[in-house]
């Protein structure tokens, strides 16, 4: 767990912008495909798919680390998924680590009304204690945050994300104009572990 009291991690780090360490990130390590149709129906290759990738970009890493990255992995495959816009045939899983962070990115087409409840939800966090953000979206039936929430208390993420409309965004697939693009960023510091 993330305890900043302890000492061996950061207290809840920062969230809104795509997180970076400054640099270009490097060529990804990996990339997956995923047909949000079939995930639909089978929510378990969520997992599947988040322990594969932390294993693959973290070889020879402690077992804690690789289990916290999947499941840091697993909430942005999930919201990825369960977010991408009908038309949208692909969900894409990007890595890459370096010597001191594993960074994950999800790319998918979505609803303006989701990108907009996507956006509100890290301005929330970014501006709100992790605590409040709980107690405020705990009500809330329809896609609550509550995951990133933990994404970033219990396992240190920092998360970020970059909306953009279908004409200005990363490999435009459609034709619908009513589609955005979405990347979510989720990016650990190994050196805590």
């Amino acid at each position: 767990m993330n305890d900043p009291t302890d000492g061996t991690r950061r207290a809840h780090p920062p969230v809104g912008e795509l997180p970076s360490n400054g640099e270009p990130p490097p060529r990804p390590l990996l990339t997956l495909g995923i047909d949000p149709s079939y995930v639909t129906e089978h929510w378990s290759v969520c997992g599947s798919v988040a322990d594969f990738v932390a294993l693959f970009a973290l070889h020879g890493r402690s077992r804690e680390l690789v289990t916290s990255a999947s499941t840091v992995i697993n909430e942005l495959v999930e919201n990825s998924v369960k977010y991408a816009a009908p038309s949208e045939s692909r969900v894409e899983v990007v890595a890459w680590a370096t010597g001191d962070s594993l960074t994950v990115e999800t790319r998918h087409v979505t609803t303006p009304h989701h990108a907009s409840r996507l956006r509100a939800a890290l301005s929330q966090l970014r501006s709100t204690r992790t605590e409040e953000v709980i107690e405020a979206q705990a009500e809330d039936g329809e896609g609550s945050g509550l995951g990133l929430v933990s994404v970033v208390r219990e396992h240190g993420a920092q998360v970020g994300a970059l909306v953009a409309p279908a004409d200005d965004g990363p490999n435009a697939t459609t034709g619908d104009a009513h589609v955005t693009h979405v990347i979510v960023r989720a990016r650990m510091e190994l050196d805590a572990w």
